[in-house]
This record gives structure tokens, sequence and C-alpha cells, in this order.
């Protein structure tokens, strides 16, 4: 591969992986969601020892905006890495086709 043409594949690369970086970041967990340390009492002490029913909407324990841009992230560079790959087997397979028109002319047959 000569230098010109691997100057896109690796500027393509380097986008996937920015891109992917980028996308693992969203799935960290967040520090603001984080219980606090307990207090150090027994833990027998801080369950509660009747129901108490729950008023109001439930909230979600799950933040579904990460995890879907993650997954799209991930889609995204699984199908990036394919076409990258893609285009590399294009390329040795040009030269190969290439390389074999050269020694058919050599030998003089017609194409």
């Amino acid at each position: 591969m000569t230098a010109r043409a691997a100057r896109p594949l690796r500027a393509a690369a380097g986008l996937a992986t920015a891109l992917l970086l980028g996308c693992l970041s969203t799935l960290a967990p967040d520090a603001s969601r984080a219980q606090p340390p307990s207090s150090g009492s027994e833990p027998s002490t801080e369950r509660a020892t009747e129901f108490v029913a729950v008023e109001g909407p439930v909230e979600e324990d799950v933040p579904g905006g990460p995890l879907l841009l993650g997954a799209y992230g991930l889609a995204l560079a699984l199908v990036l890495a394919f076409v990258l790959r893609l285009a590399r087997l294009q390329e040795a397979t040009g030269r190969r086709l290439e390389r074999l028109e050269r020694a058919l002319g050599e030998r003089g047959e017609p194409k």
C-alpha cells in the first residue's frame, strides 16, 4: 500500500478510535448517582420493619440515554471497521489483478 493510499485509512481508523472512546466514556457510571457511604451503624437498624407504599411515579435506575448512545456508537464503529476491512481487501485484490494482467501481458496472451 502506498503512503498516499494509507492516509485516508489511518484518518478513518483514528476517527473510529476517537468515536469508540467517546461512546465508552458515556457508559461510565455517573458519580452524582453514587450512594453515600453508610454511617457505620448496624445494617439491621437501617432496614424498614414495615411495608411503606410508594407514592408518585417510580424513577428508572438505569439511564437510557448513555446506553443508547453507547450502543449506536459501538454499532457505528463496527460498521466502520467492516468498511475499512473491505477497502483493504479490495486494494489487495486490485494489486493482485494488476500483477496477473502484467504477467499475462509479458507472455503475449490476449486479455
